[in-house]
């Protein structure tokens, strides 16, 4: 459209949600994207759908929609060609196609002239075998989708069951909290899930209010409130999980990154149920974190919170973990990486002061050299060193049943900032610090 012409919004009807970004700590989705038909009377593009992700096509002249794909599947990148010659609007549509279980593949589908048959999905074929012996002989968690209601709210989750635990027998849990907020789990892998569910642990992830994938309204429903609401969300699927059986609330861990870091760090400031918990890339203080960073500045506040931090320093004061810092008891790793420029790292650096002050059981891990992106596109020698480090705290706390901090990793690569022996060094490699509570152990009196 000109300048002064509104575009038109083709979905709105079906209140589908275009371009939503789906998690996933293997692979990256890449950007929505959006193709004609041959003959430019449809437009190709993906949502989500209750976790799936699928292919769908509208056409403008009519707003007609119809849905291409049916699965519990993550299908992304998608793109067309021209099927072939005398056949108008018939196309071939490729896409990579991933699930909870399966790493990402090339398949296919042909897509219907206009006037075919739209009540039948056109299957889909297979392409590639891009990691099959790599992955051959690997035992993995398919999760199993989960729905409870909170607030008049259903949310959906997955549990990813631990291997190697009896049947009727209660498992630790980790609660995994995404980013976003406005973003979404769903039918796509997650390796850190399968590495905990290989040592014992179940796994329990959520789209809380704000989520992508669910209406608009769902996803506003937690503007003005990043804490309370997301959190309910989040442990009433836990305490189903409890009732069922299926996990031991003596044993409950919590984790997440980026917004997912903030819910954590303010769920185990509001409860001591967890018994230890991983602030990942977190937000502790509002008023600095919607004033600094690349997303930072005279929008962030008024989006999330109607409101700017320097018009109501007490709402985000009241809405900081760092606020009710001394609240927590929950042994806390905090990670950040040095180069982050979404939640800078100081955000870390103020949580972690004041929890070594109080002596509380806490570890700061600097990651040298990384950004924001430290689990998607990190260094892949810094991100399997990650992983280790968060399985080794969950596996010290809920599985050993241990207190005091666990030891500190026996390889120095992301803390020294230098790769493993055998990795090849990288030019500007930087010096890292790692900072721990001199004591590892509570304070007289405390949980």
């Amino acid at each position: 459209p000109r300048a002064d012409e509104a575009g038109e919004d083709l979905s709105a009807e079906s209140d589908l949600m275009v371009g939503s970004t789906m998690n996933s700590d293997l692979f990256g989705g890449g950007d929505a994207r959006l193709a004609w038909t041959p003959d430019g009377e449809r437009i190709l593009f993906s949502a989500p759908v209750e976790g799936s992700y699928e292919l769908f096509t509208v056409e403008p002249a009519t707003r007609r929609i119809a849905r291409l794909t049916e699965d519990r599947h993550y299908l992304s990148r998608a793109d067309l060609a021209p099927l072939a010659a005398g056949r108008p609007g018939a196309a071939r549509v490729a896409a990579v196609r991933a699930t909870g279980s399966t790493p990402p593949d090339i398949v296919s589908l042909d897509l219907p002239a206009p006037g075919g048959r739209v009540d039948r999905r056109p299957p889909l074929r297979r392409l590639t075998d891009l990691m099959g012996e790599a992955w051959r002989g690997m035992r993995l968690v398919e999760p199993v989708a989960r729905w409870h209601e909170v607030d008049g709210r259903r949310i959906q989750g997955w549990y990813i069951a631990p291997q190697g635990t009896r049947r009727g027998r209660k498992a630790p849990l980790v609660v995994e909290i995404h980013g976003g907020p406005a973003t979404l789990y769903g039918w796509s892998m997650f390796w850190e899930w399968q590495c905990l569910a290989a040592q014992g642990v179940g796994v329990y992830a959520c789209n809380p209010r704000g989520s992508q994938g669910y209406g608009q309204a769902f996803q506003a429903a937690n503007i003005g409130d990043w804490g309370e609401g997301p959190m309910r969300d989040v442990v009433g699927g836990v305490e189903a999980l409890i009732a069922e059986g299926l996990a031991d609330p003596s044993r409950l861990g919590v984790t997440g990154g980026s917004y997912g870091g903030y819910l954590t760090s303010w769920i185990i400031s509001q409860t001591d149920r967890f018994r230890a918990a991983v602030t990942c890339r977190s937000v502790s203080d509002m008023i600095s974190q919607m004033l600094s960073g690349d997303i930072g500045g005279a929008t962030f506040g008024r989006l999330e919170y109607r409101v700017q931090p320097w018009e109501d320093p007490l709402l985000y004061l009241e809405h900081s973990p760092l606020r009710y810092a001394e609240r927590i008891t929950t042994p806390l790793l905090i990670q950040h990486s040095e180069k982050d420029l979404r939640t800078p790292i100081g955000q870390a650096e103020e949580l972690f002061s004041v929890l070594r002050s109080l002596r509380r059981e806490v570890r700061l891990m600097r990651v040298p050299e990384e950004t924001h992106e430290l689990t998607r596109s990190g260094a892949p020698f810094r991100r399997v060193e990650n992983l280790t480090i968060i399985l080794d705290w969950f596996r010290h706390y809920l599985v050993e049943g241990r207190r005091g901090l666990p030891p500190l990793p026996r390889r120095a690569g992301a803390r020294s900032g230098r790769p493993p022996a055998g990795t090849p060094q990288r030019p500007s490699a930087a010096r890292s610090r790692s900072n721990q509570a001199k004591s590892s152990s509570r304070p007289r009196g405390s949980r």
